[in-house]
């Protein structure tokens, strides 16, 4: 089995709560999203009213700017249904950095910068 199909046959909770762990051990928080993109293509058709809820799993001490555009501007999320109010409402003609954090912020189920304290890996 490979990696990707390992990573897509997680349920839901399953993967959140890796995502959520903050002693995940990766580099960046664009593992985090790299990590989402993988599951949702995995099932995308089912998997993309799930968007903003995994969202929530990335920390927003650890993004910088190129990974909000990134994100903001990803098909996953420009073309669901499920993000078109944070899209074309909340971040609309605004700083995309701060205002994407000010949304998640309120949202985030994390708080702080990532430390791992334990052993959790990634891989991509």
């Amino acid at each position: 089995m490979s990696q990707f199909e390992e990573i897509g046959n997680l349920p839901l909770e399953a993967l959140k709560k890796i995502l959520k762990e903050k002693s995940l051990n990766v580099s960046d928080e664009r593992t985090v999203w790299n990590v989402i993109v993988r599951w949702l293509k995995f099932d995308l058709p089912d998997r993309l009213r799930f968007v903003p809820e995994l969202l929530k799993c990335i920390s927003l001490e650890d993004v910088d700017e190129p990974l909000v555009n990134d994100i903001i501007f990803h098909n996953l999320i420009q073309e669901n249904n499920f993000c078109q109010e944070l899209i074309f409402g909340e971040l609309q003609d605004t700083a995309h950095l701060q205002n994407f954090r000010t949304i998640l912020d309120s949202k985030s189920n994390i708080t702080g910068s990532r430390i791992p304290t334990n052993l959790h890996l990634i891989i991509h």
